[in-house]
């Protein structure tokens, strides 16, 4: 009986050593005031232990650099309210939120003085008309239109679901390696497909005029080439993995084109290579919600790497910045067209 006691003593204590530093987590904004068009750095205080964060912001602000880190960076683009969104998810599975609000206040102009210049001739009093200054407002992205109403999430998603079973947007290749190609918000609250959140991609084309995000299973460290086992679904009677998918219209009216595979994304000689690769055709994304279908009848699922790839190129969307969202990843036993 004693033993048992110290056991659930330590046991208790263990558990309590690991949630205490999470619940006192916070997000802290620098003590200067905000200003419009001025960086500012955010900070998650408190120790996340294995806790992966994920970033995201809602209001006129856009952030630079990487979004799961302690610290994020932003640019605020308007006066308003801000919402910094931080989401950590834990090993386990579970996710915690912290969540905090940022006012910019409005630039105030200061007007020079005038200098009364004198008249050798009395002049007619004139009346001064009242200048209206408007402060510079820079648009992060297009403007946005009202977005149709979604279509259903398909009923056999949850059973499918890609992040439930692990993979996390964590492979960036060609001008995703740089700071800035590739921006990815994997929390983010913009009229998601399957509430609550959905994942936005910005891509900033830089030298390799291409870029890629691959969703991987990554068990150590923060991404997977083959180095760790991937799943084996061989025997769950798969016959595609299917996206949603939506974008952001430009300036000039076009839309995002991207192209989803799903499979490979193992380098050459990896211990675990992927046992499957398929590839899908260029797709050009809508202001609403839409499916995307990759047959996977015929293929070998044993080693499930990387379920699914989005590429994108600079010559397809020929733009400083193109935007769209992901959301609704799942395998199916539905083929394709049904």
């Amino acid at each position: 009986m004693k033993n048992r006691y110290h056991l659930a003593m330590k046991t208790m204590l263990a558990l309590t050593a690991l949630v205490a530093p999470l619940s006192a987590q916070e997000i802290r904004f620098p003590q200067s005031a905000p200003q419009v068009g001025s960086p500012l750095v955010v900070e998650l205080v408190g120790d996340i232990k294995d806790g992966k964060p994920a970033w995201t912001i809602e209001g006129p602000a856009i952030s630079q650099g990487p979004t799961n880190e302690k610290t994020l960076k932003i640019v605020p683009s308007a006066p308003g309210e801000i919402l910094v969104i931080c989401r950590i998810r834990l090993p386990r599975g579970e996710d915690i939120e912290r969540i905090k609000r940022l006012e910019v206040p409005a630039a105030t102009t200061t007007q020079p003085a005038t200098t009364t210049q004198p008249a050798t001739t009395a002049q007619p009093a004139t009346t001064a008309q009242p200048v209206t200054v408007s402060p510079h407002t820079e648009q992060p992205h297009p403007p946005a239109r009202p977005l149709p109403t979604p279509p259903p999430v398909p009923a056999d998603y949850a059973q499918g679901d890609i992040v439930r079973m692990g993979y996390v947007p964590a492979g960036y290749m060609g001008d995703g390696e740089a700071k800035e190609g590739l921006e990815v918000q994997d929390a983010n609250r913009d009229a998601p497909h399957t509430p609550p959140t959905c994942t936005r991609v910005t891509y900033r084309p830089q030298g390799d005029r291409w870029a890629a995000l691959a969703y991987q299973f990554v068990t150590t460290g923060k991404m997977n080439w083959g180095d760790q086992k991937g799943m084996n679904l061989s025997e769950r009677g798969y016959q595609s993995v299917r996206v949603w998918a939506r974008g952001v219209m430009a300036d000039d009216g076009s839309m995002p084109i991207v192209t989803f595979l799903s499979g490979g994304n193992t380098h050459d000689g990896a211990p675990y290579p992927a046992s499957y690769k398929v590839g899908g055709e260029a797709v050009e994304l809508t202001d609403n919600w839409k499916e995307t279908c990759l047959k996977l009848t015929g293929e070998d699922l044993k080693n499930t790497v990387s379920p699914l790839t989005v590429t994108m190129t600079a010559a397809n969307n020929p733009r400083a910045v193109t935007v769209f969202y992901l959301d609704t990843i799942f395998f199916s036993k539905r083929a394709c067209g049904q």
